[in-house]
Order: C-alpha cells, then sequence, then structure tokens
C-alpha cells in the first residue's frame, strides 16, 4: 500500500504556493521602473519638452492622462522621462553609499572597543538627522522650518556667525 501512495506521489508532484513577498513587490516594481526608463522614447505619448501654451494646467483626461503643467508639457510624459536621471541618481549613490558603509561597519566590528563606539555614534548622529526627502514626502511642503519663518530664513544666524565686513 504504502508503495501505490509514494507512485502517486510521483506521478501527481506537489505544486508549492508562491507567496507575495515584499521583496517580489519591490523587485517588480523596480523592473518596471527600469523598463519604463528604457522604454521611455517607444512609451511616452508625447514629448516632454514641448510646451503648448493653449493646453496649460489641464486636469487629466484621455489625452493626457496626469494633465498638464503651467507651460502645456504632458505630465505623464515628463514622469516617464524622469525616471531616466533618477535611476542615474539612485544608481551613483549607491555606488558611492554601499562601500563606504561596508569599510565603516567592518572597521568597527574587526577593531572593535572604542573605536567601534566612535564609528557607531558618528553613524547614529547621521541616522538622526532629517533628510530632505523626508519633508518632500510629508505632503510636499517647500516651506521653510518653524525657526526660518521667525528669523528670516536664518539671515539672524548668519549675522551672529558672520561679522558685518564679510557678508
Amino acid at each position: 500500500m504504502t508503495q501505490q501512495l509514494s507512485e502517486l506521489e510521483t506521478l501527481r508532484p506537489r505544486r508549492r504556493r508562491q507567496r507575495v513577498t515584499s521583496l517580489t513587490v519591490g523587485l517588480t516594481l523596480v523592473a518596471i521602473l527600469i523598463l519604463m526608463a528604457l522604454l521611455a522614447p517607444l512609451i511616452a505619448p508625447f514629448d516632454p519638452n514641448v510646451q503648448t501654451m493653449s493646453s496649460r494646467l489641464l486636469a487629466p483626461s484621455a489625452q493626457h492622462w496626469f494633465g498638464t503643467d503651467g507651460f502645456g508639457r504632458d505630465l505623464l510624459s515628463r514622469v516617464i522621462y524622469g525616471a531616466r536621471p533618477t535611476l542615474l541618481l539612485v544608481s551613483l549613490i549607491l555606488v558611492l553609499t554601499i562601500p563606504a558603509g561596508l569599510l565603516i561597519g567592518i572597521t568597527a566590528g574587526y577593531v572593535g572597543g572604542w573605536t567601534e563606539r566612535l564609528l557607531m555614534r558618528i553613524t547614529d548622529i547621521f541616522l538622526s538627522l532629517p533628510k530632505p526627502g523626508d519633508r518632500a514626502g510629508a505632503g510636499g511642503d517647500s516651506r521653510p522650518w518653524p525657526d526660518e519663518r521667525r528669523t528670516g530664513a536664518g539671515t539672524d544666524q548668519l549675522a551672529a556667525v558672520c561679522p558685518s565686513g564679510t557678508r
């Protein structure tokens, strides 16, 4: 009887159910972004730099899916073409920061002691600073920080640091 069961299992192999993880979702989105950047001239419905003043500030429609900007340029085309410099910048940042992070981490782990504590505190300081993208992603607020509104965009701090003859 056990032999019959094993024969059935070999005839009908089990299929594992594919789980959708954040890794697969992220890799899929990155692949779509790369394909979109590579195929931008074929995908984009309009030239992203052509200005048509008669069609400025149009709402999204069947012709302009994302609408148009103040100069009449198609926003979807600008987003598609904008993927190219974005990917270039992200690649450059990764090429520069990954080796630096590896060097700091390996040095801290290998040497240990006060060197590790110092390098980790410096890393903590950098991680605690707000990144420019954090403000932009939180609603696209481009207004100055609250203390800059009160003091006139930091001019009081500049006056305290710079003598009057150097400004």
